[in-house]
């Protein structure tokens, strides 16, 4: 009896181990818009989050390790030639207009993850909206080319931006939010600690339903729970 239940034991375990291979076989690295619909064992939902969340804790690693470095040349009386170059580099790509490092720090944000999250959702329609699909595109932002080629065309004359990945779109977004003067608000409540529901009373003119675009957010963060990935 001892070695009937010890070989159905086996077997489970087996076909256990066999399931988990699988799995990991017919797993789906997700790194375009396009992709999430090929998902079918989860809510669209928990598979949006889920394949986010890497995604925008590499990139605020990314910067992190660009604030922390930026923040040691404070300590520093004189500067060698490669670190005044590396300064010179992030006022550029931060857009700063003075050479005050604290200037550059204050642009250097880290927005919480249940704000992408929220902003992600709502601007793409959790993946599934015609620029989400077509580029990549999660948030809703506009491209200056009118090239359907390079720009996703929607309607008769509005284009949005293409990017080659899901990456592309939350560098640029957060980028965005680190260097328009249109956020300059949004920029001081997250680097004063504020939490991601009072964050969308700072979004200025992101969008053009101003009070309608915040309760949405807040709907989103609150329903969806996402402040737990903070």
């Amino acid at each position: 009896m001892k070695k009937y239940l010890l070989g159905i034991f086996l077997c489970m375990s087996l076909l256990s181990y066999s399931n988990i291979l699988d799995q990991g076989k017919n797993a789906i690295t997700i790194t375009q818009a396009k992709d999430l619909q090929k998902v079918k064992n989860k809510g669209k939902k928990q598979v949006f989050i889920e394949t986010l969340i890497p995604v925008i804790d590499k990139i605020k690693s990314a910067i992190n390790k660009e604030r922390e470095y930026v923040e040691s040349l404070l300590e520093k009386e004189n500067l060698e030639e490669k670190e005044k170059e590396y300064l010179e580099e992030m006022y550029s790509k931060y857009n700063v207009k003075t050479s005050k490092i604290d200037d550059l720090l204050n642009k250097m944000i880290i927005p919480p993850t249940s704000f992408i999250l929220a902003q992600a959702s709502l601007e793409s329609g959790w993946g599934r909206s015609k620029v989400a699909i077509e580029g990549n595109n999660l948030f809703g932002m506009r491209s200056t080319l009118k090239d359907p080629v390079r720009a996703v065309k929607v309607g008769a004359k509005d284009f949005y931006k293409k990017y080659e990945s899901l990456e592309d779109s939350v560098e640029d977004y957060i980028m965005t939010l680190s260097r328009h003067k249109s956020y300059v608000h949004l920029r001081g409540g997250i680097n004063s600690g504020k939490d991601s529901i009072e964050l969308v009373k700072l979004l200025g003119n992101y969008s053009e339903v101003k009070n309608v675009y915040e309760q949405r957010l807040t709907q989103i963060i609150k329903k969806n729970d996402l402040q737990k990935h903070d």
